[in-house]
């Protein structure tokens, strides 16, 4: 049952959304776990995405978020997450109010598989406008801050990717600043996980715009720490590196640290990926630069 398109397409315009509707509201678990399943399902496919939007059935499945039961918790998450890939989807998930709701389970929700679907998802929300206006209406920048101290390093790193979303745009990104996040995200270059380094590098680089976070790093004497990550083995870790010092060197005391990171830049410039080398070449340009 439900696993192909056409029979997906076919469940979506019977009766069957309606009845199941009603089951999430059952008390039997094994009910609503197949009901929350079947919606799973129906998130796949465009027509059952309308259908889940129109018939508001998106605030149903926001209900299970609080369910005891963790397998229907990931259900309605998988659910949401299927809804929210495409633009309409996105903007009917938000519009319904699940971002809030998503936000509160940043502090209630206490089992980390589930906490990192809630950190995905509402990354995704964030990617319509409306996402970001009604993100930067709650708590959220303090609570993803908080998350960047967990023992997971999977939520370590997906918090950092978060706060990078929240700060890619104003007014998200002095929002970030402001609330102590450049010094938070700073400590995580010391992280033991390399994926880990590589989004704090990632999110550094976003907020950085600002000369507010470039004197931040500057002050709290991370930019060595920066400078060390361009010899990492990892490709990703030296691109995020070179961008984040190509936005801080346009800070007159960084720009004289980063002198002693010249000859390292220019071995990349000639012997790493055409990426790296792109990039390279505009820090060597930043930090060489003289009115």
């Amino acid at each position: 049952m439900l696993t192909d398109s056409y029979e997906i397409a076919s469940a979506v315009d019977s009766d069957l959304p309606f009845t199941t509707r009603v089951e999430l509201k059952e008390t039997n678990n094994e009910i609503r776990e197949r009901a929350s399943w079947i919606f799973i399902q129906m998130a796949k496919v465009s027509c059952g995405k309308r259908l889940l939007i129109s018939e508001d059935i998106v605030k149903d499945l926001a209900v299970l978020f609080d369910d005891s039961i963790e397998k229907i918790r990931s259900n309605a998450y998988e659910a949401m997450l299927y809804l929210s890939e495409q633009r309409e989807g996105c903007e009917g998930v938000v519009n319904a109010g699940t971002l809030e709701i998503l936000v509160d389970k940043l502090i209630s929700e206490k089992t980390e598989r589930i906490l990192v679907l809630t950190l995905r998802l509402i990354q995704q929300l964030l990617g319509v406008e409306q996402g970001q206006v009604r993100a930067l209406n709650t708590p959220i920048i303090s609570r993803v801050k908080k998350l960047c101290e967990s023992v997971s390093s999977e939520l370590r790193r997906l918090s950092c990717e978060l706060l990078a979303a929240i700060g890619f745009a104003y007014p998200g990104k002095k929002r970030v600043i402001e609330q102590g996040c450049v010094g938070a995200l700073a400590e995580l270059l010391f992280d033991s996980i390399s994926e880990v380094r590589a989004s704090a590098l990632l999110a550094l680089a976003c907020l950085t715009i600002e000369k507010t976070a470039k004197v931040e790093l500057i002050e709290g004497q991370y930019l060595e720490r920066i400078a060390l990550m361009l010899d990492d083995e990892s490709l990703q870790i030296r691109l995020n590196a070179i961008q984040l010092i190509a936005n801080v060197a346009e800070h007159p005391l960084a720009k004289l640290e980063f002198q002693n990171s010249l000859d390292r830049l220019r071995e990349l410039l000639e012997n790493d990926a055409e990426i790296i080398k792109r990039f390279a070449d505009r820090a060597i340009n930043v930090i060489t630069w003289r009115p």
